[in-house]
C-alpha cells in the first residue's frame, strides 16, 4: 500500500510538471517538485502515511514557490514587446454621423466605436444625419469637421 501512494505522489508531480510545459507561469512546476520529493521521502522511508505526505508536499511546495520563483523568474524571462497602442491615432481620419448638433461654441454628439461621443465642430455648425471627420481627442471630447469640407479639400487637391 505504501508503495502504491509513492507512487501515486510521484506520478502526480511528473504530471504536474508536463502541464507546466503547457501553462508556464513557474507555479504548477515547484507543486510537482513537490511531490516528487514527497515521493523520494516516503521511498526513502522518511514520512509514513498519507496525512504527513500531504503536510509535508504543502509545506515544501510553499517553500520552493516563495523561495525559488523569484529567482527563476529572472533567469528564464519570458517574452514581452512594447508598442505603442493609441486608438486617437488609428481613429484620426475617421468619418462618423453627427447625432445632435455641434458647433463650435456648444457640445454635441457624434456616432462612433459602436457608442456616442461628445464632440465639439472646429468650424461651423455640424446638424443630426450629416457626415464628420474625426481631428483629435481633447480628454473625452472629439473635435470634428465637415465631411463636406474634407470632400472639397480632396477635390481642390484633384
Amino acid at each position: 500500500m505504501n508503495e502504491t501512494i509513492t507512487w501515486i505522489w510521484f506520478g502526480g508531480g511528473v504530471l504536474l510538471l508536463a502541464i507546466e510545459l503547457f501553462f508556464p507561469h513557474l507555479i504548477v512546476c515547484f507543486l510537482g517538485g513537490a511531490a516528487i520529493v514527497v515521493a523520494a521521502l516516503r521511498w526513502l522511508g522518511l514520512i509514513p502515511g498519507f496525512v504527513e505526505s500531504f503536510a509535508v508536499w504543502l509545506v515544501t511546495s510553499v517553500v520552493l514557490l516563495v523561495g525559488l520563483r523569484h529567482f527563476l523568474v529572472k533567469w528564464l524571462p519570458s517574452e514581452s514587446s512594447v508598442g505603442i497602442t493609441d486608438e486617437d491615432v488609428d481613429a484620426v481620419g475617421t468619418i462618423v454621423e453627427v447625432v445632435e448638433t455641434v458647433s463650435e461654441a456648444d457640445q454635441g454628439r457624434i456616432r462612433f466605436g459602436g457608442t456616442t461621443w461628445p464632440a465639439v465642430s472646429s468650424s461651423g455648425t455640424l446638424l443630426p444625419g450629416q457626415k464628420a471627420k474625426l481631428l483629435y481627442r481633447n480628454n473625452l471630447v472629439w473635435v470634428v469637421e465637415s465631411h463636406h469640407e474634407f470632400q472639397q479639400e480632396l477635390d481642390k487637391e484633384s
